[in-house]
């Protein structure tokens, strides 16, 4: 839960969470989330993880459009 990577992708799910109204979003639990979903072996990263595949710049700019991907439901 540290580190910028990590801080800079919770900046995101944050952002997203705000977009949602009502009481489910004040009671998630963005950073375990978060942590959990960089843990998960992800296919659209060649079965990387998001932790990993975050290490660099290009890496995290990578991770950042997955987890956005989300948000709309448009995964690749």
């Amino acid at each position: 839960r540290s580190g910028p990577a990590f801080r800079a992708l919770l900046d995101v799910v944050e952002r997203m969470l705000a977009q949602i109204a009502g009481p489910e979003a004040a009671r998630f639990d963005a950073a375990s989330w978060l942590e959990r979903w960089m843990a998960t072996p992800m296919p659209a990263l060649g079965g990387e993880t998001p932790g990993h595949v975050a290490g660099t710049g290009e890496g995290l700019e990578l991770v950042s459009r997955l987890l956005l991907s989300q948000q709309s439901g448009a995964y690749w």
